[in-house]
């Protein structure tokens, strides 16, 4: 066989075994655009499996599920399943969920309690308590205002914040409705009829009178505790009002 026909040969040979190949390679390319082509313009695979949704076959989630997710507005009664969108313009009633219906009455029998307690007092996570609240605010249901370093929850018209906080203290209810009903008394009367110590009566006055809701005078050698004039008076209507229940 001539050096020629030897050439000619092997070329041959070479072109059958690279015909396979080439068209291996080219099919996976193929695949693989062809796969490419589900992904949304400007996103890559990873980004298009993270719309799926389970259930729906890899399908993208449908336009605006998660827009309004600040909106959503999740019922979390005991077995309530319910998932409705709320907004303050279309006429909705606000009170027409049972959570948000919860911590509103709540928030009438006991004002003045802060979101952490609201959240104890209901069993209702923090952080959907924070949620209602604030629709209840927006809806000017309730008011809220920080006392004592606490953003404090309190119905709508509610003049005195400090009040209804200190209300929602036990401790510093004991005192208020103490001195309301015996009158003016000293620290000493005061831990005598709550079976506290002095120091801890101390404290607390301190913090009612911080916050303007009593008065102290030195009356010989004591210091008398006495109500404010409002504070008084809204005490003696509130009194008036479970009576008359």
């Amino acid at each position: 066989m001539s050096r020629s026909r030897t050439v000619v040969v092997l070329t041959a040979l070479l072109l059958v075994a690279t015909v396979p190949l080439g068209f291996v390679v080219s099919a996976s390319a193929s695949t693989s655009v062809h796969h490419a082509t589900h992904a949304p313009p400007g996103t890559n695979a990873l980004t298009a499996d993270s719309t799926a949704r389970p259930g729906t076959h890899g399908g993208p989630t449908p336009s605006g599920v998660f827009i309004g997710a600040e909106y959503a507005d999740i019922d979390e009664a005991p077995g309530s399943t319910t998932v409705r969108s709320y907004s303050r313009y279309d006429g909705s009633n606000p009170l027409d969920n049972v959570t948000r219906a919860k911590i509103f009455a709540t928030v009438g029998d006991e004002p003045g309690l802060s979101l952490s307690a609201l959240s104890e007092r209901t069993e209702i996570p923090r952080s959907t308590v924070r949620y209602h609240v604030r629709i209840l605010e927006e809806e000017g249901l309730v008011e809220t205002a920080t006392v004592r370093g606490k953003r404090r929850v309190h119905p709508a018209g509610n003049d005195n914040p400090e009040l209804a906080a200190s209300l929602s203290d036990d401790s510093t209810a004991e005192l208020l409705e103490t001195v309301a009903r015996d009158g003016p008394a000293s620290v000493s009367d005061l831990a005598d009829a709550l079976d506290r110590t002095p120091g801890t009566v101390s404290y607390h006055l301190e913090r009612l009178a911080d916050d303007g809701l009593i008065e102290r005078e030195r009356a010989g050698n004591a210091v008398v505790t006495t109500l404010t004039d409002g504070v008084a008076a809204a005490m003696e209507t509130a009194e008036n009002a479970v009576d008359a229940d």
